[in-house]
């Protein structure tokens, strides 16, 4: 090392002259560096720093061990004990779905993870409908101030974007409409909606008890639709109603 270096140097001056030159670096015995004992170690302890052997020795350390992480991740598990409870809010930085856990046995009540929305929340309702594998899931369909139905998987928790959204603008046909356009006076762009939207803004949603992936929406535009998740399409829309429906 070079604290070794040094040392040795200072003996072949004292061989060459006959006369032992000031050792500087006397004060940090530089010669049983390597065998100091267990602790602060090394010559940064002179100055007031501390190097130690292990992060165990070291009261700084403040990282979580294996039984900390373990706790962490029973934290994340949803068990079937666990009440959900589904909650929409918003704000001026945004639109959010908070999943809410209630734990009976401890009487504990936490956020589990939010989702941020894509527009204002007007209604929610929860149904465990089947996956694409056939086991039953948790989503949670959302109706907004929008035309469209957003439907979210609550077991991912980091989900950017929802699992299918039912109706809304149609963006690939309104992008076609652009390019048909003439060079003419610009005008305010219109909306063009997928086949089945509603719309108006969604008011009211309810899942089908038996058939699980069948959902029902009503909206201010005066109708019912019946949505099914298998295909993302509305199966039939009932407009007798007078004024709008929730």
């Amino acid at each position: 090392t070079a604290a070794k270096r040094a040392s040795k140097a200072a003996k072949a001056a004292k061989n060459l002259t006959g006369k032992e030159k000031p050792d500087e670096l006397a004060e940090y015995n530089l010669d049983d560096y390597d065998e100091e004992p267990g602790g602060a170690e090394g010559v940064l302890a002179g100055t007031g720093l501390s190097v130690f052997r292990s992060n165990d020795e070291d009261p700084y350390i403040t990282l979580p061990d294996a039984d900390d992480d373990s706790e962490n991740d029973e934290d994340t598990i949803i068990r079937p004990t666990d009440a959900l409870i589904l909650a929409c809010h918003s704000e001026e930085s945004g639109h959010t779905l908070d999943v809410y856990v209630y734990d009976e046995a401890e009487a504990s009540l936490f956020v589990h993870h939010d989702l941020m929305l894509n527009a204002f929340p007007l209604c929610v309702t929860w149904m465990d409908t089947a996956r694409k594998d056939g086991q039953p899931g948790s989503f949670a369909a959302i109706g907004t101030m929008d035309t469209e139905i957003e439907v979210w998987d609550l077991d991912c928790v980091d989900s950017m974007v929802p699992a299918a959204v039912l109706g809304g603008e149609d963006h690939e046909a309104g992008e076609e409409e652009k390019g048909k356009g003439k060079k003419k006076k610009k005008k305010k762009p219109t909306k063009v909606l997928k086949e089945g939207s509603h719309k108006d803004a969604v008011l009211g949603l309810s899942w089908h008890t038996l058939q699980r992936h069948v959902l029902a929406s009503a909206s201010a535009d005066k109708t019912v639709k019946i949505w099914g998740l298998d295909f993302g399409d509305c199966h039939r829309s009932l407009i007798a109603h007078e004024d709008s429906v929730t």
